[in-house]
């Protein structure tokens, strides 16, 4: 999947890209409850010359996908939920409504855990990620000419 970041550091031959993630899953509204939007960081070759404050595209691959939704989307739910069934057992007599609020509750409490920094680093292990294009170049950094 194509993503957009801002180039926040140039580290040698590579550069640490922040990007916004949005949850807009398919109609999980939960999502954007528990998650909103968030900044996360990849590390990327910066093979078109980027310079620190520009707007980048970057090809993350499915793999790398997968294991971001398993850990920051349904890692949580599946601990959410086994608690729940875990409570049920031991009281029995706890309405449906109580156990889907409780349910809820740990999995935006356990969303907000892994979220809990600024910034998140994301693990690509050994996929190697490359810079795409330049969308935009930060000029904020050129000083004008001297006459």
């Amino acid at each position: 999947m194509i993503h957009n970041g801002k180039v926040f550091k140039i580290e040698g031959n590579r550069a640490v890209v922040h990007y916004k993630n949005t949850s807009n899953c398919g109609g999980w509204a939960i999502l954007s409850v528990a998650q909103g939007e968030h900044t996360q960081s990849i590390t990327a070759d910066n093979n078109i010359g980027a310079r620190e404050g520009d707007t980048v595209s970057f090809n993350l691959p499915t793999s790398v996908e997968m294991l971001i939704t398993l850990k920051y989307k349904f890692l949580p739910l599946f601990v959410a939920f086994g608690s729940t069934v875990a409570m049920n057992r031991r009281f029995p007599t706890t309405s449906g409504l109580v156990s889907i609020i409780v349910m809820f509750t740990l999995y935006i409490g356990i969303t907000r855990l892994l979220y809990r920094k600024d910034v998140t680093e994301i693990n690509t292990g050994n996929h190697n990620i490359e810079l795409n294009e330049l969308i935009m170049r930060d000029n904020s950094q050129i000083t004008p000419l001297q006459n």
